[in-house]
C-alpha cells in the first residue's frame, strides 16, 4: 500500500495486524521459518475470511520474522534476538502505528519463545499511546480439539511435532517428509536433578533444546499429515476470525 491508501484505510478500520514469527530450527524436516510462514499464512487466511463475511476492513503489518530463539541457538541457521530487544522492536512498531491512528493493534504471535516479551511491549504500547494492545496466540485451542483430530497424547505438543508439522503440511510448507525423525518420548522436559522424585514445588528453569532432545523435535511428528493439518488451520481461523469479530466490535 503506498501512504496515502493506509491515510484512507484508517477512515475505515482502527485494528492492524502484526504477524511475529521466528528464525530457529525445526527439527531435520521443516524448514527455519516455519513460525513466521505460519504467523504470516494464518493471518493472512483468516483477514481474507473476516473481510468477505463482514465486509469490515483489517489492515496487515509486515511480518516480524525474527524473534526470541536463545534456547535453539545450538542448532545452526537460528537467529535470535534478546527479550529487552524483542519488547523494545515491538513498543517502537506498535507505538508508531498508534501514532498513525490504529487504536486497537493484534500482535499475531507463532512461536513460543516470544510470549514473555509480549505483555511487557503491549504495557510499553498502551502506556505510551493509549492504544488497545492484544496478542493472538494462534496455538491456543481448547484441548478438545487436538483430541479431536490428533493422536499425541495430550501435552506432547511441543516443538516440531505432530501438530505444528501437520499445520504445516496444509500450509504447503517447507516439509521434507523422508526426514521426519523418530518420535520423542514422554516427558517433554527434564526435571533438574534437585527436583527429581518430588511434586511439592512448582518451579521454572532454563533449559535449551540440545539439552533435551538431538533431533531438535519436542513431540511426535511421524503422526502428521496434510489432513490433520487442514482440520487444524480451519480450527485456527475459526477462532481468529471469530476474535476479529469482537474486536471490531469495541468502540
Amino acid at each position: 500500500m503506498t501512504w496515502p491508501e493506509v491515510r484512507d484505510a484508517l477512515k475505515e478500520t482502527d485494528i492492524v495486524l502484526v504477524p511475529l514469527g521466528s528464525h530457529e530450527q525445526h527439527g531435520p524436516h521443516s524448514a527455519i521459518d516455519t513460525d513466521s510462514h505460519i504467523a504470516w499464512e494464518i493471518t493472512r487466511r483468516a483477514v481474507k475470511r473476516f473481510i468477505e463475511e463482514t465486509g469490515r476492513l483489517v489492515l496487515v503489518a509486515p511480518l516480524l520474522p525474527v524473534g526470541m530463539s536463545v534456547h535453539h541457538m545450538s542448532f545452526p541457521g537460528t537467529i535470535t534476538v534478546k527479550p529487552e530487544t524483542l519488547i523494545s522492536y515491538l513498543t517502537d512498531i506498535g507505538t508508531s502505528l498508534a501514532k498513525h491512528g490504529f487504536r486497537k493493534i493484534v500482535i499475531v504471535n507463532a512461536h513460543g519463545g516470544n510470549r514473555h516479551s509480549l505483555a511487557s511491549a503491549g504495557r510499553n504500547i498502551k502506556d505510551e499511546t493509549g492504544a488497545l494492545v492484544c496478542w493472538f496466540d494462534p496455538w491456543i485451542f481448547d484441548e478438545e480439539v487436538f483430541r479431536e483430530i490428533t493422536e499425541s497424547p495430550p501435552g506432547i505438543y511441543g516443538h516440531a511435532c505432530e501438530k505444528e508439522t501437520s499445520i504445516l503440511m496444509a500450509l504447503d510448507g517447507r516439509v521434507v517428509e523422508d526426514k521426519i525423525p523418530m518420535d520423542q518420548e514422554p516427558p517433554m522436559y527434564p526435571m533438574p536433578q534437585f527436583m527429581a522424585n518430588t511434586s511439592k514445588y512448582r518451579v521454572g528453569w532454563a533449559w535449551d533444546t540440545n539439552e533435551i532432545s538431538e533431533s531438535g523435535v519436542l513431540g511426535m511428528p511421524s503422526t502428521s499429515s496434510r489432513e490433520k493439518g487442514e482440520r487444524l488451520v480451519e480450527a485456527q481461523i475459526n477462532v481468529f476470525v471469530e476474535f476479529l469479530r469482537r474486536l471490531s466490535e469495541i468502540n
